[in-house]
């Protein structure tokens, strides 16, 4: 009978208890009123990016003040945002998104407020996203990968299979790169094209390129940039395109970190030669 390795048992016993850790402290957070969101879309700029964690606690109009960030269902449709609080008055409060432009139209009460943002975590949102599919597919790769007898051979699908699943995991949710439009804005007189806002809202740095012209836009997660296009204004149309914006140690690490899981699993693979019996 194969025995499991003493590793594997520390490890799996090291996750099982962060999970009861984890679970008890949502928990008690729940329980208190507190609730957890992940933003989706890029209004908080680099404040709170798309992907953030937040952990909210009950709160009302009474005890917020400007400058605050709330999360609420707006009044009518009932969508949930998380916004900063612009101004305190007497029928409620006023919010707007960081990097919008205008105030949001909506006068909030205590009935639309869901709490105030006590804790905010860059990053922290995206894996939440990914673990449960994460789990479901690797634990699925383990079964799949039971049957095989040799051991050498089943690490290595477990570790091609598991790159596979978080090569898959990553593409579906796409959190490495991304951008949005916030806007166009006229130039000055006798001037041609428009002022193009986008807004980066994936992980890594990008650059912003005008379609067929010269205008660049260098950003980092949830930071703005305002580009002049000029491309296509004798059509009206204005295009840009969003791309990976690495230094060459940047390129270096993506590069190890692709290549890495295949060369680990066909090492793992690869039968180690016994040793040659003595001819007498």
């Amino acid at each position: 009978m194969r025995s499991t390795p003493r590793w594997t048992t520390a490890l799996a016993g090291a996750v099982v208890l962060g999970v009861l850790v984890l679970g008890a402290l949502g928990a008690s957070w729940y329980a208190g009123g507190g609730r957890w969101f992940v933003t989706s879309t890029p209004s908080m700029g680099t404040a709170m990016p798309v992907g953030t964690l937040l952990l909210t606690r009950p709160t009302t109009v009474a005890d917020t003040e400007v400058g605050d960030v709330v999360t609420f269902r707006s009044p009518g449709s009932g969508a949930v945002f998380t916004h900063r609080v612009v101004r305190v008055g007497a029928h409620g409060l006023r919010t707007r998104g960081d990097v919008n432009g205008a105030r949001d139209s909506w006068r909030l009460t205590d009935d639309d407020l869901v709490g105030g943002v006590a804790w905010s975590v860059p990053v922290l949102g995206w894996l939440v996203r990914a673990v449960p599919p994460l789990v479901a597919c690797l634990a699925l790769v383990c079964l799949l990968t039971r049957a095989t007898r040799d051991p050498a051979r089943r690490r290595s699908w477990r570790v091609l299979g598991a790159s596979v699943v978080v090569a898959g995991v990553g593409w579906w949710l796409s959190p490495w790169v991304g951008m949005a439009r916030l806007g166009e804005a006229a130039v000055a007189d006798g001037e041609e094209g428009v002022l193009l806002q986008v807004v980066s809202t994936g992980l890594l740095p990008i650059e912003v390129r005008e379609t067929g012209g010269d205008a660049r836009a260098h950003l980092l997660d949830g930071q703005v940039g305002e580009l002049h296009l000029t491309a296509g204004a004798e059509r009206g149309a204005y295009g840009v395109d969003a791309v990976l914006d690495l230094p060459w140690w940047g390129w270096t690490l993506l590069g190890l970190a692709c290549l890495g899981p295949l060369v680990v699993s066909v090492a793992l693979g690869t039968p180690v030669p016994e040793d040659e019996p003595a001819h007498g």
